[in-house]
């Protein structure tokens, strides 16, 4: 599985001898190149979360050459010290890693050594999935900020997305199946830093559900539930697509015996057909035993076929 990892640098920590204030930092990672400037006296440390490198690997392993340089930077001469470091990275687990590199730097003047600073620099490097998944949630949506748009849209639970990025308050991700797929998005983490998204796949092999027209139920893993459709726009014998949900419906907030009552499953890739929970059809196959939608709507959550927009298939006879 692709892994990311994330390479930031969190603190400068500046002790020794005072080699002046005027304090510049210059980062190469592979083949980015960062540099960054603050007035920081002897004695005293700043904390940062800067990013100098996000990369992508499908080895157990990743080598990471990364090349430090401080500078202490004066009108004349620049007292500079620097340091070169190859960390290799376990990929075979998801992992938050501390690494603190000291750098000195000796302060010369007329080419006689005179006092010698030592930088510490703190390195955090972060090993995560790219493959996730949309968390549960107690109506079966997220809502999310579409990149492109600047808008936010609902995503089902257990959507597969792909990691490209975090910082401290979002993660960023493309969305790789249902209505939005290939949409790019981001999500706040939750108020305890916890993430919406899972890294363990939840999802199962695609749904195989027959309706009989004629007896009004639907078959699904050895469980019958009684439905309505509409005699005036009858459905033809034969096999539909049941695609991933494409956004909350809110006709079903008045069915209060289903949590999942707004999540509805489009038949076939067009039109306006839907398999959901309700009392009465203008044309969906509508499951009438309210209570019993939650437990057949999470399975099917759950379900794929493997063409990206489809939890499996319905099969109508007679």
């Amino acid at each position: 599985m692709s892994k990311l990892i994330q390479v930031k640098i969190k603190r400068i920590k500046y002790g020794g001898d005072s080699v002046g204030d005027d304090i510049k930092l210059e980062a190469v990672c592979l083949d980015k190149f960062f540099s960054f400037s603050k007035q920081l006296k002897c004695g005293s440390e700043t904390d940062l979360d800067i990013d100098i490198g996000t990369f992508f690997s499908d080895n157990k392993t990743f080598n990471l050459p990364l090349e430090l340089k401080i500078i202490e930077q004066d009108l004349i001469f620049n007292d500079v010290g620097n340091k070169s470091l190859n960390l290799k990275i376990d990929l075979s687990t998801n992992v938050k890693k501390t690494e603190i590199c000291k750098i000195e730097v000796q302060e010369l003047h007329n080419f006689i050594s005179k006092n010698k600073a030592i930088f510490d620099i703190t390195i955090v490097i972060e090993v995560t999935d790219t493959i996730l998944f949309i968390d549960y949630s107690g109506d079966g949506w997220i809502k999310v900020l579409d990149k492109e748009s600047g808008r936010k849209i609902s995503l089902p639970c257990y959507l597969k997305v792909q990691l490209k990025n975090h910082d401290n308050d979002r993660q960023y991700f493309k969305i790789l199946e249902g209505g939005y797929k290939n949409k790019l998005a981001s999500i706040k983490f939750k108020k305890n830093n916890q993430s919406y998204l899972l890294g363990k796949n939840p999802q199962i092999n695609q749904a195989s559900i027959i309706y009989s027209i004629s007896k009004k139920i639907v078959q699904f893993n050895n469980k019958i539930y009684k439905v309505t459709d509409y005699p005036d726009n009858p459905w033809n014998e034969g096999v539909y697509d049941i695609e991933i949900p494409d956004a909350p419906h809110e006709s079903g907030r008045y069915y209060s015996k289903a949590k999942l009552a707004k999540t509805w499953f489009r038949i076939g890739h067009s039109g306006e057909r839907y398999f959901h929970p309700g009392t009465r059809s203008l044309g969906c196959i509508t499951l009438t035993e309210i209570e019993k939608w939650d437990e057949l709507c999470k399975i099917l959550l759950k379900s794929r076929k493997g063409d990206g927009i489809s939890v499996g298939t319905l099969k109508i006879v007679d």
